[in-house]
């Protein structure tokens, strides 16, 4: 293209009043004279231009010249290339529906593959975090055990050692099984949870049982991890 590739005088008439624009002949005086693409190497003899309009929006222009002779564009050639615009203005229409939506579900796909790298970055973060707590928890000198409703969520293993499991055999079991009988657990639980439930700690010696079923006397240590929200364990 050279530095004037359209008659912008024209196409700016055009899509500004969204009237057709018809030069007959463009070696004669016209309205758009002054326009620098009508210079002495413009080779247009006939020109028309037409709004490409759907339901009374403008959606481009068409823009058609001949080099070759002047009065091409004829009232009967006129009304078939206005049909053919009505149809092109729908399908650029629906190009440029179709190119934003795809732009849209694009930036969706982005988004999703963000947020989905977020969380496994952060997944990733808290498992490192546990297995930090796990080792901190492994080297400790003492029994520690994580309780919620009666159950063994978590524990070292100088807790299961103490009580002679394997690691892993505890975790998911019943406090029950650490103690001789119904009642000790209960006379246990009675003295503990309102002192837990106040935000305090709770300390007791405690007969407890092994796995082989030989006693072990142990001083109890509990509190719960959030005196707030006691449904998060002890």
């Amino acid at each position: 293209l050279g530095a004037n590739p359209l008659p912008w005088m024209v196409a700016n008439y055009c899509a500004r009043t969204q009237d057709k624009v018809l030069l007959d002949d463009c070696s004669m005086p016209h309205a758009y004279a002054l326009d620098p693409y009508f210079g002495a190497a413009c080779r247009a003899q006939s020109m028309l231009c037409l709004p490409l309009v759907k339901q009374a929006t403008l959606v481009g222009v068409l823009y058609m010249e001949n080099t070759l002779v002047p009065g091409t564009f004829k009232h009967g050639r006129i009304a078939v290339i206005e049909l053919l615009a009505s149809q092109a203005a729908i399908s650029l229409e629906n190009a440029i529906l179709f190119t934003n939506l795809a732009r849209e579900q694009s930036t969706i796909r982005e988004l999703n593959a963000s947020l989905e790298q977020r969380v496994l970055e952060r997944t990733s973060e808290l498992q490192r975090a546990l297995l930090e707590q796990q080792a901190i928890l492994d080297n400790a000198h003492t029994g520690i055990s994580i309780v919620r409703e009666g159950r063994i969520l978590r524990c070292n293993l100088g807790q299961e050692q103490m009580m002679g499991y394997a690691p892993g055999e505890l975790v998911g079991r019943s406090t029950r099984i650490m103690f001789p009988d119904e009642a000790a657990l209960s006379a246990f639980a009675g003295l503990a949870q309102p002192n837990i439930a106040a935000g305090n700690t709770c300390v007791q010696d405690v007969e407890l049982v092994r796995k082989n079923g030989s006693p072990i006397w142990c001083s109890v240590y509990g509190k719960a991890i959030d005196a707030t929200q006691l449904g998060m364990g002890t």
